[in-house]
């Protein structure tokens, strides 16, 4: 097992302490630091802590950094299931004993489908990962007629909600970081407006009646 701390509160980073002979890998854009007698290279691979003892898939954003001895492979989570969902079909598969970190927006939620009547239905933004044991798919909300169009519009998330079946460990993120993302972009786009406007006021006297 990695020794490591967890640091911050709000955006929070990992510090790994690597013993002799350890070695974590971890995306390029995830990596902020080392000490100069750690060594480091890279390579074309295809890619909250945990001890990971059974395989577990992970949303496609989530992965940050594993032990050597975790194993990563992609899963295809079928075509049906990603151009219902919107949010990508491929999940990042881990196998193996070691140390893996993932991360998520907001806080991480713990679930068993199990415990509830053997299945979940999760909004798809909010999937962090889970554990082989557990079937994913997607379903269509309401009827795909006018009324069910209109809610799915006004609704603003669409029309589909991830399904999670059987007996393991479900990981969910509290944010939804798409549905963030257009809140941003949307506050954004109002706040150039209202600047522009006001500057044409300012320009106007104060005034564009």
């Amino acid at each position: 097992m990695i020794k490591h701390q967890i640091k911050g509160n709000a955006s929070q980073m990992i510090v790994c302490q690597l013993d002799p002979g350890q070695t974590v890998y971890c995306e390029a854009g995830k990596f902020l630091w080392k000490t100069v007698n750690v060594g480091v290279e890279t390579r074309f691979t295809t890619h909250e802590q945990e001890e990971a003892t059974k395989d577990r898939t992970a949303e496609k954003d989530a992965f940050v950094a594993a032990e050597n001895s975790v194993k990563f492979d992609v899963k295809w989570a079928g075509f049906s299931a990603g151009r219902k969902g919107g949010e990508g079909f491929i999940l990042e598969r881990f196998t193996g004993i070691g140390t893996l970190f993932i991360a998520g927006a907001g806080n991480f939620i713990d679930l068993n489908p199990s415990k509830y009547g053997g299945k979940i239905q999760v909004d798809t933004g909010c999937v962090v990962a889970f554990e082989d044991g557990i079937t994913y798919g997607v379903e269509r909300i309401g009827k795909f007629d006018a009324k069910g169009m209109k809610t799915a519009f006004f609704g603003g998330e669409g029309m589909s909600l991830a399904t999670l079946e059987g007996d393991g460990e479900v990981i969910l993120q509290s944010v939804n970081m798409v549905a963030l993302a257009r809140t941003l972009v949307h506050a954004s786009g109002q706040a150039s407006t209202e600047g522009t406007a006001g500057s044409i006021r300012g320009l106007l006297g104060g005034s564009t009646d």
